[in-house]
This record gives C-alpha cells, structure tokens and sequence, in this order.
C-alpha cells in the first residue's frame, strides 16, 4: 500500500477513515482540510467538485511530486452540505517514480452508498499483478444517526475486523456515550477497550466529558480523564483536562481559545501542569489562524514555548477557488538561526487540488471545520498533537510510513478540543503520515522524525 494518507485531505476521506453524523452537519475535510473556523454558506446550484489531488516534497532545490489521487462521481453526486463529505463512485491512487518520470496505478478505492449515506469504503492495492482488498470500513445508522462503524484490516490472508465504535444519543441528538472495542481474534469475539462520556448544558453544549478504560479481570469502568469545557458569549474559551490519579483528579492541561470580532477562532494557547512544589501552570504552545476578506483560512502557525518565549515550529499557507475550496497547501519551517522560514529539505511539502465545475442539489449548512496540529517538526523523541472538533467524538491515532504501513496506532476519546503526547522515540527517522479519524471528522497531517 502506498502513500495513502499522503495526499491532502481527500484521501482520508476517500479511503474512509471517517463517517458523517448524518443530522447534522460534520466538518469537512476535503474543501477546508486545516480548517476555516467558518466557512460561507452556499446554496444549492454552481459548485466544484474534487477529481484529483497531488502531493509534492520539497527536494532541497524545488517540490518533487510524490503521489496523487483520482476520483469520479455519478451525475451531480459530489460535495453534500447536509453530510458534509464528498460522495464518489471509485478512486484511483497513483504513485510518482521518479526513474521514470511516470505514474503508476498502484491503489483503487470504492466507496458504497444507499439511502444518501455512506455505507462503507474499500481500498484495493495491486500486489503481485493482483488487486488484493487492503482495507474496509463499514457504518451503520439508526434513525438518521451514526450508530456504529467497523474497520477491517488484510491480516496476509484476508480482511480481519479491527476495532469497532459505538454511539449512544440523547433526545438532542448529541452523543452522550461512545464505546471503544477491539477485535480478539483469538477469542473471536469484541472485546471493550474504552469509553466517553459526555454531559450537556442547558445550551446543548458540552459541559464535561469522562473518558473511562474497561478493566478486563473485574468487569467494570474506570476513570482514566476528564475535561471541563468553559464558555464565554457561547464561545468555547477554556477547557481544562485531569487525569485520574488515586483517589482524585489532577490537572494535567488547560488551553484558552481566543476570537475576533467575526466569531472566528484566532488563537490557542495551551499549558501544562507542573505538580512539583505548590503547582503551577507552565506555557506550552500557542497556534495562530488568519484569514481573508472572505472568511478562509489562509494561514497557520505553530509555536512552542522555549523557557522564556514563544519561538516558531512551522506554518501552513492555504488558497482557495471561489466556492472555497482549498487550491494548494504549502508548508514552512521556521529557521531559528537565520529567524526566516524557510523549506526544509524532505520536511516541507505542497498539495495541489484540482476540481470541475458541477451543479450541487444539496443545500448548504455553515459548519466548523476540523484543525490537526501536530509538533514540534521535526520531532525526535514526542509529538504532541492538538485538534478542533464540532463535539466530542472517539477517535483513532495512526502514524503510517511512506510505504502505507502502520508504525504506531492508539484508540482514545477526544473532547471538542484534544490534546495528545505521543511518544516516538521507537519509530525510525523519516517522513510519516499522522491521521486522526473520529465518528463524524478526519485530518491529515504529513510528519518528520529526524535524530
């Protein structure tokens, strides 16, 4: 399997690693991967519509392409505002060989629907001359709502389940309950892992949500983490996380989110908790958001904070075609000697998206989009990672090589907003792929670990 993940967006959403919540709108992520905090509405009629998408990597002198993705669609199936995802008959994924300056077939991607809803997705890669089943996700809906979805994996003989998620939902339709499970396949049978639960305000916001991990020996629940989420105006301004230590909860992180005077999200500071002495709050990271006359995100920043200031990590640039979907997405490194940003050699890259002009029959719905930062680049022995979501939702972490292959793969519960360590200090120096997929959101984000 190829570089799948590599491609922007799209191909998170092409090979499945995401269901919409079909009632109500879930960010997209083709149009706005990286995320505008608010994206314009747009009423049914003239609109675009991906069919490719190419990944390049800068080479030390200029971007270098690497792999690209093609997809087509059934008459005006498309982008579908009231499910927020793109709807596609089938999907080719093509790999750059440099020797030959060509591209080679190298990944089909299916995707099946029934009742407007995606019902399932299959990747097929091409081994040996043969077209093998690589990949399947599978979701089930119950009144309209995402009730569960399943992924399998080929084990070397054939698809095998691998996890499984379960929603429960209250009168409002906001999910007040998730429920993580691995596959055994010793015992053949789901085993449960973890779950979330969520409580709401009278506002239908989420006030606090608990994440527990299933103790197998004694049958029950434990508390592991929680999150308490802080609103100012009806905006989320503060969330604070603890963790479960014995006997009682401890701080662990909080991150404040700061707004301009349109509503959109233009920055995020988070600090840790320092428990030695008396405790105290320490600085973090901050990410900075900024955007053009038309409410698009154009740019992101990330910084870290270096004992005595706030020094940058990398920013991402976006541009957008008049029905606000993202044209290119170029990165940058900061160059802490020269204070420029710069390319790096095999770190940076650039995607370029291409669409064609089609009629849209779905309606619009204004929605928030989903953000993944993850840092600092390049990492060396941890990465942290942080993301926006439109509500709490499970969510599973996988670092994938160029080759396709997972090096690292962690199931957790995610609140509106998420913050996650990971260690990789096991994982050889290189480029990789960090998808993070939820129930209802997907990001991509193309990683460095370099010694």
């Amino acid at each position: 399997m190829k570089r799948l993940l590599t491609l922007s967006a799209a191909v998170a959403c092409v090979i499945g690693t995401h269901a919409q919540q079909a009632q109500k709108p879930a960010n997209s992520l083709m149009p706005k991967r990286g995320g505008t905090t608010s994206s314009p509405a747009k009423t049914t009629g003239a609109d675009s519509r991906l069919i490719a998408s190419v990944n390049f990597t800068y080479g030390g002198s200029a971007f270098e392409p690497e792999d690209s993705i093609t997809v087509t669609y059934t008459g005006n199936n498309g982008y579908d505002y009231a499910l927020d995802d793109w709807k596609f008959d089938s999907g080719k994924v093509w790999t750059f060989i440099p020797a030959t300056t060509s591209w080679d077939d190298d990944g089909r991607v299916y995707q099946m629907l029934s009742n407007n809803r995606i019902m399932s997705t299959l990747f097929r890669q091409l081994t040996g001359g043969v077209w093998e089943d690589e990949q399947r996700s599978d979701y089930t809906y119950t009144n309209g709502l995402l009730a569960t979805e399943e992924y399998a994996f080929h084990n070397g003989t054939a698809l095998e389940p691998s996890s499984r998620s379960t929603n429960t939902y209250n009168g409002d339709m906001l999910v007040t309950e998730n429920v993580q499970e691995n596959w055994n396949s010793g015992a053949m049978q789901w085993q449960k892992t973890s779950r979330m639960l969520n409580h709401y305000n009278t506002a239908k916001q989420m006030d606090t949500s608990w994440q527990q991990h299933w103790i197998q020996m004694i049958g029950q629940w434990d508390d592991n983490m929680r999150s308490i989420y802080t609103y100012t105006n009806g905006k989320l301004t503060e969330v604070l996380q603890q963790m479960m230590t014995p006997g009682s909860w401890e701080n662990t992180f909080r991150t404040f989110y700061s707004y301009d005077a349109a509503g959109r999200q233009t920055l995020i500071e988070n600090e840790q908790w320092n428990g030695s002495g008396v405790g105290s709050w320490e600085k973090g990271y901050k990410i900075e958001y900024a955007y053009n006359a038309a409410g698009d995100m154009v740019e992101e920043k990330s910084s870290g904070w270096n004992s005595w200031a706030y020094q940058y990590n990398g920013k991402t640039a976006y541009t957008y075609n008049q029905f606000h979907r993202i044209l290119t997405e170029e990165t940058q490194t900061w160059n802490n000697t020269s204070g420029q940003w710069y390319y790096a050699t095999a770190n940076d890259y650039l995607t370029r998206n291409y669409y064609e002009a089609y009629t849209n029959s779905v309606k619009a719905v204004t929605s928030n989009a989903a953000r993944l930062s993850v840092f600092p680049m390049p990492a060396s022995e941890q990465i942290t990672i942080s993301a926006s979501f439109s509500q709490a939702q499970p969510v599973s972490i996988r670092i994938m090589d160029m080759n396709g292959r997972v090096v690292k793969q962690l199931a957790d519960q995610a609140g509106i907003q998420y913050h996650k360590q990971i260690d990789v200090s096991d994982i050889a120096s290189g480029s990789y792929i960090v998808t993070l997929s939820g129930t209802m959101e997907s990001v991509v984000k193309k990683i460095i670990i370099s010694r």
